[in-house]
Order: C-alpha cells, then structure tokens, then sequence
C-alpha cells in the first residue's frame, strides 16, 4: 500500500488521487499511519460485505432464544466463576 504524508494532501493531491483510484493508500501523520484513502467503490464492497453481528438490546427486549444463555452466563458470574 502506498504511503502517503499530510503535505502530500495539498502537494501532490492529483498523485495520491489517482493513486487511491488504484488501491487504497495509506495518509500518514509523523510517520505514523493514520487513515486510509480508497475509491467509494472499494469502500461500498467493503461496507457491505459483512453485516455487524453485535446487537443490543434493553433488558426487557432480549430474543427468547438469547435469553436462556444470558441468564445462565449471569448466574454463573453471580457464583463467582470467572468468564
């Protein structure tokens, strides 16, 4: 991956463009690397992917079928037993 330093955001923007247009390219702050610059195409085949397997949930709104191993996994730390 190609990188890239903040200066070259106002130096070079036409390189790190086209560049990012080929692969993304990684911007760099004081060396370190920051942020990653990609076509929105990439990035929309990325996103979509994997959809995000957490979920939330009030107390009172837990799926049935999660509500049993909650339970179980609460008591078991209520006993003392270490996850």
């Amino acid at each position: 991956m190609q990188v890239f330093n903040f200066t070259d955001l106002a130096r070079n923007w036409s390189e790190l463009k086209h560049a990012a247009a080929r692969s993304p390219v990684t911007l760099a702050e004081r060396k370190r690397p920051r942020f990653v610059l990609m076509a929105l195409e990439d990035y929309r085949r990325l996103a979509g992917r994997q959809e995000d397997p957490r979920r939330v949930f009030a107390t009172n709104d837990i799926p049935e079928d999660l509500l049993e191993p909650v339970l179980a996994g609460l008591d078991r730390l209520i006993e003392g037993e270490t996850p």
